[in-house]
């Protein structure tokens, strides 16, 4: 029987604290011995924050994090929360501080939204794939298509139509369709029936779905436009920013220390992610096309395929810049921008601005 996430984490989390005094790592401590003893005298100073996800591959530092007791060792009380609404929702009803974010977030900051994108996560995670009867092998074969998604306005659809947009194609006359009530299942099986041509989700689903015969046409990790950006950051709340960077710094340091141990460990990240149920769906899914391979298997191999740039002020800076040209092509929110376009001196001051709007980096 497998255990619960609260129960797997009560079993596993003083040999993950163990562990991680052992290794060492850059960010939170100086030494094992002193870690020990400033976890014992420091319990009451122990900043507080509420962490969420939603339940992907890609959310793994989150998780990480909790199993391996990086958060309490870096001085943060996490309390780490499974969220379903929107960005917007879980800002205005103070559901979360932090939370592993895409830049499809960005259309919503450029409205007022006030969030952060505070350090890198990783790049990859999402990805598209499609039937073998619509002909689709790369989004240049979108047009005139039906393709399902999370939610209208995501990340994939903001990746792919700015792709279009740039190869003089017309990305309005793809057709997207949310399935953001019935999840990953609802959405493969209006694959199976026809009803899309295809589908783009965060991992692990299209994986499995390319593993179910689909053919994949997309995928940010190895895309030539995307594969050396920042696709997931850390999100923080304007509210948390400004009243504790504090703790925005303490919960970038122990995102990084997992970050490492994924790096390092990924069959054992990979364990960690499918015994504590985190990612709950992707096995109903894999059961349900009668495949062999397992959820962990998975796991293992995109958790290969990031780049975990977290603490990298470099690709934070260029992936900053580049996440406001993906909207610019992507969408018709940026009805404010410059005439002259990308190129423009104009052009550069004004997304530099936008920049600054949407990313305070509290990375280390």
């Amino acid at each position: 029987m497998e255990l619960s996430r609260r129960d797997f984490l009560k079993v596993s989390g003083a040999a993950g604290v163990t562990a991680v005094a052992v290794a060492g790592m850059v960010g939170c401590s100086s030494s094992s011995s002193d870690s020990r003893s400033d976890t014992k005298t420091s319990e009451s100073s122990l900043l507080p924050a509420k962490i969420g996800y939603w339940g992907g591959t890609c959310e793994a530092e989150i998780m990480i994090a909790e199993a391996k007791g990086y958060y309490k060792e870096c001085g943060i009380d996490a309390e780490v929360v499974k969220v379903t609404n929107g960005v917007s929702e879980i800002v205005a009803n103070n559901e979360v501080d932090f939370w592993q974010q895409t830049p499809d977030v960005l259309p919503a900051l450029y409205s007022g939204l006030k969030v952060k994108l505070i350090d890198n996560a990783h790049t990859g995670c999402i990805q598209g794939v499609a039937t073998k009867e619509s002909g689709i092998k790369s989004y240049k074969d979108l047009e005139g298509k039906k393709i399902g998604l999370i939610s209208e306005g995501n990340m994939a659809q903001l990746f792919i139509q700015s792709l279009m947009k740039q190869a003089g194609m017309d990305y309005s006359k793809t057709e997207w369709i949310a399935y953001s009530d019935g999840g990953p299942a609802m959405a493969f099986k209006a694959l199976e029936n026809n009803e899309i041509d295809g589908l783009t989700w965060y991992d692990p689903y299209c994986e499995i779905g390319e593993l179910a015969g689909y053919t994949k046409f997309f995928n940010n990790a190895t895309d030539e436009a995307y594969k050396d950006y920042t696709c997931c950051f850390i999100a923080a709340t304007q509210d948390i920013v400004d009243k504790s960077p504090e703790t925005c710094k303490k919960v970038c340091q122990a995102m990084k220390k997992a970050a490492d141990f994924i790096t390092a460990n990924p069959a054992e990240a990979a364990k960690i992610i499918q015994d504590s149920g985190y990612v709950t769906e992707s096995a109903n899914i894999l059961e349900s096309f009668g495949i062999k391979d397992t959820s962990q298997d998975i796991h293992e191999r995109l958790l290969k395929s990031y780049t975990f740039c977290n603490g990298d002020k470099d690709m934070y800076d260029k992936s900053a810049t580049k996440n406001w040209d993906i909207l610019y092509y992507g969408t018709d929110v940026m009805t404010d921008a410059p005439a002259a376009g990308p190129g423009s001196s104009e052009y550069e001051k004004y997304i530099a601005n936008l920049v600054e709007k949407g990313y305070k980096y509290l990375g280390e």
